[in-house]
C-alpha cells in the first residue's frame, strides 16, 4: 500500500498488512515503506507477533502533528508529523 493509497483510506474501516513493531508510542505496524501504523490499545506485541507480517484491520485515523513550540518559542516533547492509528483492531498473521 503507498502512502497515497494510505492515505485515501483514513477515516475508513481498512486492512493493512506489515510488520509488527514495538515503538514508544506502543504497538505499530511498519508498513513496506517505512510509514508506521500505530495501533490503539495495544501496548506491545506478543512473541506470537512480533517482528511478523501481519494482516491488521480496523478504522485508519490520522492524527494531525502539532506544534511543537510555545507561545514564547520553547521546544516541548513530541511527535511533529502526521500519526496514522488503527481504532478498533482486529490482526492476525499474514498469510
Amino acid at each position: 500500500m503507498t502512502s497515497e493509497d494510505l492515505a485515501a483510506q483514513v477515516d475508513h474501516e481498512t486492512t493493512i498488512t506489515g510488520t509488527a513493531k514495538n515503538g514508544k508510542a506502543g504497538a505499530m505496524i511498519r508498513l513496506d515503506d517505512g510509514i508506521p501504523v500505530y495501533v490503539v490499545g495495544l501496548r506491545q506485541w506478543d512473541g506470537a507477533h512480533y517482528n511478523k507480517t501481519v494482516d491488521v484491520r480496523g478504522m485508519l485515523r490520522a492524527k494531525q502533528p502539532r506544534t511543537l513550540l510555545t507561545d514564547a518559542g520553547e521546544h516541548i516533547t513530541g511527535i511533529a508529523e502526521q500519526k496514522l492509528t488503527m481504532v478498533d483492531a482486529t490482526w492476525s498473521l499474514s498469510g
